[in-house]
């Protein structure tokens, strides 16, 4: 016992008569672990904001510039406007998304609105709409709050974001913003990136 209390006197006194140097020990241990962990941690907000906000100008396709193929239903009046199948007004035939397509948005009634994509290079409807439909009773989330969408799109790329707006507690005046963004490929919509909970400015 008496040469193991010997030991541990004479290995305190080492540390103390060397106090700088084992200070400087435990410094570099210290940033050496510092910077491993650093390292390891990657940048998330610079991933997360390449990754999940991507640009219109990152999914091109080529304008059509022929002559366009008024979606049936369609009728233009003596004053230059124009109506749908439910003579409901409605914005001018015109390339507006993907390339070649015409995506109109229509009234239903209050709080109703549902959406028609045309091909205006043949004038063929591409049922692929009624996902994004909003009527009475409207629809809801998984989560079970009630929701209107809203679409973002651009004439000369494939992607289209959709935005929901949700009713909190029930309450028009308790808005909740979420959103999903797709591309257009061979007349079908592929999510890119699922709903999350938040919306980002696509009106610029």
């Amino acid at each position: 016992m008496k040469n193991s209390s010997h030991g541990r006197n004479d290995f305190f006194v080492a540390i103390m008569k060397n106090k700088k140097k084992v200070k400087k020990i435990i410094m570099t241990i210290s940033l050496t672990i510092l910077a491993s962990t650093v390292q390891a941690e990657p940048n998330k907000k610079t991933s997360i904001s390449a990754r999940e906000k991507p640009d219109f100008t990152d999914y091109p396709v080529k304008r059509y510039t022929g002559k366009y193929h008024i979606p049936s239903g369609f009728r233009k009046d003596k004053d230059g406007f124009w109506s749908d199948t439910f003579r409901k007004m409605t914005s001018a035939p015109t390339v507006n998304f993907s390339g070649k397509y015409f995506l109109s948005t229509h009234s239903c009634g209050t709080s109703c609105r549902y959406y028609r994509l045309t091909d205006l290079s043949t004038g063929k409807d591409i049922p692929i709409m009624n996902m994004f439909t909003c009527a009475d009773p409207p629809p809801k989330t998984s989560d079970g709050y009630n929701y209107m969408s809203f679409l973002y799109f651009r004439p000369e790329s494939n992607l289209l974001v959709a935005q929901y707006e949700i009713e909190v507690n029930g309450s028009s005046e308790d808005i909740e913003c979420r959103e999903r963004l797709f591309v257009l490929e061979k007349e079908k919509f592929r999510t890119i990136i699922g709903t999350r909970l938040y919306c980002n400015d696509w009106s610029k």
